[in-house]
């Protein structure tokens, strides 16, 4: 049981994460820049978790269905595409600073 607690647990930091990401960026997708309702969108680990990454706001970034999966997860995490994207889809961000551990 104690696995299914850690789950629930990192389920509502990533929940409360992608909230405060949502209202600060006024529920668009990171990527394409659509408007999503919030159910439309998704958190993406920058840093994924097997490279040390943590859900932090500086780590997570909205992206609807689409960008998530028919885009970001087309592209080897340590590619240069991979890291162009995500530096052009943060650029809105003043500290949009990445680096994985």
């Amino acid at each position: 049981m104690k696995g299914k607690g850690n789950g629930d647990n990192m389920s509502k930091k990533m929940h409360a994460v992608k909230n405060r990401l949502y209202a600060k960026y006024g529920k668009r997708c990171e990527v394409c820049g659509k408007k999503f309702k919030a159910n439309g969108l998704t958190g993406h680990h920058i840093c994924p978790k097997s490279h040390g990454g943590e859900i932090t706001e500086d780590n997570i970034l909205i992206a609807c269905y689409q960008c998530h999966f028919e885009v970001i997860h087309n592209l080897e995490y340590d590619s240069e595409e991979y890291w162009d994207l995500i530096n052009k889809s943060l650029e809105h961000r003043k500290e949009s600073d990445v680096a994985c551990p």
